[in-house]
């Protein structure tokens, strides 16, 4: 089995697959104050109501990027450490082509995006057109949200990490005409998605070393002072 563990956002998810590719169970979590603090109460309760041992666990798969500096930090620490303390495998998910595999079906081509800051956002293009296969066709890169529809066209199905306030500005971006969009339900990245890809590569021979996988940022983080801790001096 496979513990996928996704921190990449807002929201942070956890997904047990099977070695044949079924999701035995998975936990999501929108967004709230300090919502990182349930994550191993939440992998807790996933192991009890399944009657899942860790035991029968053999690698971790995590999202590694591009996304939230802090859930990166705190996915990659987890992953990291429930790796070395049970002796576990470990296989980094790119965030965008996890989120591209949920368009799988809708097209031949898909532009998957996430929230990056000055209005820009992470984006990349794929090639979805063969069943059970992502062919990455343009690396990760940072663009304005005016210039996301250029990515792809209107070829291109387009899938992003918050429907309600990316699809009506991608819409605008683009003129209203011609944009195609993933349903809604698919605007929000699955664990199961990055374990499912993790079980792909695990199957290729493909894993990572714990002690050099870092998370993918693309960028240094954006640290400003806490106005409230200034406010006091």
């Amino acid at each position: 089995m496979i513990l996928a563990l996704n921190t990449s956002g807002l929201q942070f998810g956890l997904a047990i697959v099977s070695n044949q590719g079924e999701v035995v169970a998975e936990h999501y979590l929108s967004t709230g104050p300090r919502h990182f603090g349930t994550l191993f109460p939440a992998l807790e309760f996933l192991l009890e109501s399944t009657q899942v041992d860790l035991a029968r666990v053999r690698s971790i798969a995590v999202a590694m990027g591009p996304g939230s500096f802090t859930g990166l930090r705190v996915g990659m620490a987890a992953a990291k450490g429930l790796c070395h303390s049970l002796n576990l495998s470990v296989v980094g998910i790119n965030t965008l082509e996890a989120l591209a595999s949920q368009a799988a079906g809708l097209g031949t081509l898909v532009v998957a995006f996430v929230y990056s800051r000055k209005d820009e956002v992470f984006a990349a293009l794929f090639d979805i057109s063969s069943p059970g296969k992502i062919t990455r066709i343009e690396d990760d890169r940072a663009v304005n949200f005016s210039e996301l529809g250029s990515l792809g066209g209107q070829e291109a199905v387009f899938i992003g990490n918050h429907y309600p306030s990316q699809a009506p500005r991608l819409k605008r971006a683009m003129g209203g005409q011609g944009v195609r969009l993933a349903p809604p339900l698919l605007w929000t990245l699955r664990a199961s998605s990055v374990g499912l890809l993790g079980l792909s590569k695990l199957e290729n021979g493909k894993h990572d070393d714990p002690n050099e996988l870092v998370p993918v940022y693309h960028r240094p983080p954006d640290i400003r002072p806490n106005p409230y801790h200034l406010r006091n001096y």
